[in-house]
């Protein structure tokens, strides 16, 4: 019986680490598309090219008239990449700048 109750916290233990790990992983995956994005948008601007805004944005912004917002964020994830929360936050950049 003492055995029985070791191996079921060691497991319990083992699956928690696991999805903690893969957590974690996911997050430095998430962080590092940023920071190359990030990098590439700094040596365009270093190298002295004109900032070009993002073609969806346009998309994005007559979607937000339309007040279709659920929409824009699904587009926003889609063109980019984005969590739900990241693609939530640019959508509401964007509806930030129509006011």
């Amino acid at each position: 019986m003492d055995q029985s109750w070791f191996l079921i916290i060691a497991s319990a233990a083992v699956l928690f680490a696991f999805v903690f790990y893969n957590s974690v992983q996911k997050k430095f995956e998430m962080m590092d598309r940023k920071i190359s994005k990030l990098t590439a948008e700094v040596k365009k601007l270093q190298s002295g090219d004109a900032y070009e805004e993002p073609a969806v944005n346009g998309r994005l912004r007559e979607l937000l008239k339309e007040g279709k917002n659920v929409q824009a964020v699904k587009e926003a994830r889609e063109a980019f990449g984005y969590s739900l929360l990241e693609a939530k936050q640019y959508v509401d950049g964007l509806s930030g700048e129509n006011r």
